[in-house]
């Protein structure tokens, strides 16, 4: 993912205090608090590793869009850690770049050859000839059929409604391409993907992170908002908010409406049983103030924005970290305050004892 670096970091900090305060530092009224405990042993791995979690990290593309985009394709396919890509070919007149450096990244490539490509097995041939056996190539069984535009796809809404459809493994699993199809000048299309037009990632790309850092170990437990994994001596704890109703929302300023309400603060108490000595603790966090969506209207959802307004929205809709240092004798336990929508991954690592 290329990075954008042409201003010095405090002058971003400097005019985002100056010209968009609000943005960083305002104040909602709080409602009221909801409080849940949550234990979980994590000496006690389950004797299964939860696969329905892991192929959430399926995605498709359309070939022109992964000729345009294809170093961002490169970089979120790395970082997400997907395991499989299917990329589209609408017709038999398709080019496509050199994939060596994608095929790398992702443990099966396949090929979705639509309805107005020819059927004859050429492109079957020659696209298993290209790029090895290893790939798949198969025909559309369905027209492809985008879903319709909602500003929801945007927005912060989607993090806790795709962690909860991931983990849970309820009802169908949600179709996401990597980036928008698009070329638009405005920052939010309303299109299901995880990568604006202007290389920005939208909230549902953190949530896609989250798992694919979840599932870097066994699952030790799942529940309702929140999910464990252990490798070694590694713990991820995910926690994450409230799921919302998935809404259309035509325009987003009606979208932006319901998460500037009053907001309702879930605390999490997770005790997590059988941990003892000192331990590492990063973690990141995203919620509606770092959406796409809210930061980009206080511009008033413009067409077009200048440099330094793009970049300081790009400086902000990105997660929050932290990182701290805990010693503990037998019970770990995780305070989490959750605004509406927000998730946190914790990832505790434990420090080497001196022999």
């Amino acid at each position: 993912m290329p990075q954008y670096r042409s201003y010095d970091e405090n002058s971003i900090v400097e005019y985002l205090k100056k010209e968009h305060a609000d943005v960083l530092f305002g104040i909602r009224q709080i409602k009221k608090v909801k409080v849940k405990s949550i234990e979980v042993d994590v000496g006690k791995i389950n004797s299964y590793r939860d696969e329905h979690i892991g192929d959430a990290l399926d995605f498709y593309i359309d070939a022109d869009d992964l000729n345009y985009y294809m170093e961002d394709v490169v970089a979120m396919c790395r970082e997400l850690k997907v395991h499989r890509l299917t990329i589209r070919i609408p017709d038999k007149n398709f080019y496509l770049k050199e994939l060596e450096g994608l095929l790398h990244m992702v443990e099966q490539v396949c090929f979705e050859i639509g309805d107005n490509a020819s059927d004859d097995g050429r492109i079957k041939t020659y696209l298993l000839k290209r790029y090895g056996e290893e790939i798949k190539v198969h025909h559309a069984e369905i027209p492809w059929e985008e879903p319709g535009k909602n500003y929801i796809y945007d927005s912060a809404v989607m993090i806790p409604y795709i962690l909860h459809k991931a983990i849970m493994g309820e009802n169908e699993k949600i179709e996401y391409k990597l980036v928008d199809s698009g070329r638009s000048s405005a920052l939010a299309s309303g299109e299901r993907s995880l990568l604006n037009a202007h290389g920005m990632r939208k909230p549902a790309y953190y949530a896609y992170k989250m798992i694919s850092d979840l599932v870097c170990g066994n699952i030790v437990d799942t529940g309702e908002g929140y999910a464990v994994s252990r490798c070694g001596e590694t713990t991820r704890v995910l926690v994450y908010a409230e799921v919302q109703p998935c809404k259309v929302y035509k325009n987003p300023e009606s979208l932006i409406k319901t998460t500037q309400a009053e907001i309702e603060i879930e605390e999490r108490v997770v005790k997590l049983h059988n941990m003892n000595g000192t331990f590492r603790v990063q973690y990141y966090y995203y919620e509606n103030q770092n959406s796409l969506l809210d930061v980009y209207g206080n511009f008033g959802y413009r067409n077009s924005l200048d440099r330094n307004e793009e970049e300081f929205v790009r400086w902000v809709t990105v997660p929050m970290t932290g990182f701290f240092t805990k010693k503990v004798l037998g019970l770990f336990t995780l305070d989490v305050k959750l605004t509406p929508n927000a998730a946190y991954m914790f990832i505790i690592n434990a420090e080497e004892t001196e022999k």
